[in-house]
């Protein structure tokens, strides 16, 4: 019984892609920016969600961005996914998409990141 959840632990986070939402606020941010969105998407590697990616497309229409920035490929352990914020500087890390060497993800379900911009 843990082995089949196991296996459609896996199969479901290979399949399936989930919109992770973050708000970034700055007194430095210019009023015409309060409410921007960026999309993130990240390490596509040919990955398929959906007949020619409706699924992942869908997503990405839903969250209604102002801009669609592709990004990725880049190494930081400490920082695996999420927001961190350090003295002025905020960084998003976004899980990816797609597989680069093993085509399985394991409790590493791929992501579209949404980032609104807020004004404080």
């Amino acid at each position: 019984m843990a082995i089949s959840f196991l296996i459609l632990w896996i199969i479901w986070g290979n399949v399936t892609v989930g919109v992770t939402r973050y708000t970034v606020a700055s007194t430095s941010l210019p009023r015409n920016f309060d409410g921007y969105r960026i999309a993130v998407i990240s390490d596509l590697h040919n990955a398929q969600f959906g007949k020619k990616n409706v699924q992942f497309i869908e997503k990405i229409e839903k969250a209604q961005p102002n801009i669609i920035a592709i990004t990725g490929d880049f190494l930081f352990p400490k920082y695996d996914a999420g927001l961190f914020t350090e003295d002025n500087t905020t960084m998003i890390v976004s899980r990816g998409i797609g597989n680069s060497i093993i085509p399985v993800r394991f409790n590493n379900r791929p992501e579209i990141v949404v980032v609104e911009l807020k004004c404080e």
